[in-house]
């Protein structure tokens, strides 16, 4: 363990801390404590750019190596408990920053801080230290005025400029980072995560943002309705059916739904989603409420299978009537078009409903999976107006 000398400037700063610690807040006023805040972070900031020019000392003179470190990064990460993104940016810091010196000294004065400091450097990293200084003054100045995120893309904007062959290399190497992983976990999820270089990113987030908006009395989170959304733009290109088939067949959920399963009979051998595998009877009789089935029945022998011809839950004739009918989702403000919704079963055809107009109802993919899974209840009032209750 470290130990500072008594007396010494850092020995000082303990001692403010502590007294700063230890204040008593109870009767401030949050106006007072408010500029207390950005004094604080002001101090703050200058400490890091006196952490810095010490560093940058420290480094030149490889104190790291004497004491046993293997590189400056693993010395901050080691000693003074920095994770690695945070140790890398600040050994940038030190390195690049000092090619702009009016950004130095902002920094040092605590007038600009470290994320700011940490865009500055990697600008210079990125297009070098004469193409930086051709644009420093105005990066200083944008430092001054902006977030450190808006002053990124202006640095990514100057950085076309002024090195447009570094730009389109730096572009081109985005575009071969890019992957996506789709796995299921043990318990049954699926976990998503990949890369995507600016285009395919841009690209993929307007079609996301044109369909994640809330619905009325919305409970999702932000995050769910964009997981909704990248499902429902799965769910269109599967129904424009434009995608390449495999063996003759176009790309389609396969659900296979024994009659236990069917009806929910308790100890039923329960449904299965190939890809996916098992769901609960109340998913598989949603996914089953629309959708176009092949029934198979076991022969006699128990040796083959007989396939009969696959059919549509919701004839076109009464889908298009139901639409005429109802024109977006039921629920009560929801105003979710056709192309968002299925055609649902008052009375479940494994209850034995029929697919006619007036034992169906549209409702939007998210409302559907209240019907199902959560309970809730679509029914007609004496106005023979649709009428939904919660569970």
């Amino acid at each position: 363990m470290s130990t500072v000398a008594t007396g010494s400037p850092v020995a000082e700063l303990a001692s403010c801390v502590s007294g700063l610690v230890g204040a008593d807040l109870d009767d401030r006023h949050s106006s007072d404590i408010g500029e207390d805040l950005v004094g604080i972070r002001r101090q703050i900031d200058r400490l890091e750019a006196e952490f810095i020019r010490r560093l940058s000392i420290f480094e030149r003179r490889r104190g790291f190596a004497a004491d046993g470190a293997a590189s400056m990064v693993a010395w901050l990460r080691s000693r003074c408990g920095l994770a690695a993104g945070g140790a890398a940016g600040r050994a940038e810091v030190a390195h690049e920053l000092p090619s702009l010196p009016e950004a130095n000294r902002l920094f040092r004065d605590g007038l600009i801080g470290l994320d700011h400091a940490r865009v500055l450097a990697r600008t210079v990293t990125e297009v070098g230290p004469g193409a930086a200084a051709t644009v420093g003054d105005e990066l200083v100045e944008r430092a001054r005025s902006q977030d450190p995120t808006q002053l990124r893309e202006v640095s990514r904007r100057m950085r076309f400029v002024v090195d447009p062959e570094g730009a389109t290399s730096a572009y081109r190497r985005m575009h071969e980072r890019r992957y996506v992983n789709l796995s299921q976990t043990f318990d049954g999820v699926f976990s998503l995560d990949g890369v995507l270089d600016p285009e395919g990113g841009a690209t993929l987030k307007t079609a996301i943002d044109a369909l994640c908006a809330p619905v009325v009395a919305d409970a999702r989170t932000p995050g769910q309705r964009r997981a909704d959304a990248i499902v429902e733009l799965a769910h269109r290109q599967l129904g424009a059916k434009t995608l390449p088939s495999s063996g003759g067949q176009r790309p389609h959920l396969q659900l296979t739904m024994p009659a236990g399963a069917l009806h929910a009979d308790r100890g039923a051998t329960p449904a299965e989603l190939a890809g996916a595998g098992p769901i609960p009877a109340a998913v598989a009789q949603r996914i089953a409420c629309d959708s176009a089935l092949t029934p198979a029945i076991d022969a006699a022998s128990g040796s083959s299978e007989a396939v009969g011809r696959t059919t549509r839950t919701i004839p076109a004739a009464v889908r298009r009537a139901v639409i005429s009918r109802d024109r977006h989702c039921v629920f009560p403000s929801c105003d979710r078009p056709p192309e968002w919704a299925d055609v649902h079963h008052i009375r479940h055809h494994a209850a034995g409903g029929e697919a006619r107009v007036d034992n169906l109802v549209l409702l939007c993919r998210y409302h559907h999976t209240f019907v199902h899974e959560r309970g809730w209840v679509v029914g007609r009032g004496a106005d023979a107006r649709f009428t939904v209750r919660p569970p």
